[in-house]
């Protein structure tokens, strides 16, 4: 699995090398992205716990969705959540921004 973290949005690949875009399995704005949560669970096989990154979107078409992606170990999770959660607070950062006009001075706001 790979993740690419933009300034705009997530892609999960299936592979450890994103070359084919047939490849993407999720595609998140961060726009729509409510929260990135790392979570640990119990195997379905009883032997141990199973790693994911929880995804909370919000879609247009259906409301808000959690969408799991399993990691290999915790702490991977954690960095990874921990980053994307990083990537959302900088660009609603971005959104809020107020942009001066070029060729004003800000003695004038």
């Amino acid at each position: 699995m790979c993740v690419i973290i933009s300034s705009y949005q997530l892609f999960f690949f299936g592979s450890t090398v994103p070359n084919d875009k047939n490849d993407l399995l999720i595609h998140v704005k961060l726009a729509d992205l409510q929260r990135c949560v790392p979570i640990t669970k119990p195997s379905n096989t009883g032997t141990g716990m199973v790693c994911y990154l929880q995804l909370v979107v919000h879609e247009a078409e259906r409301g808000v969705r959690t969408k799991l992606v399993r990691c290999d170990k915790e702490n991977i999770s954690r960095k990874v959540a921990q980053e994307i959660n990083y990537a959302k607070s900088l660009y609603e950062e971005q959104q809020q921004m107020v942009v001066i006009p070029s060729g004003r001075s800000t003695e004038t706001w």
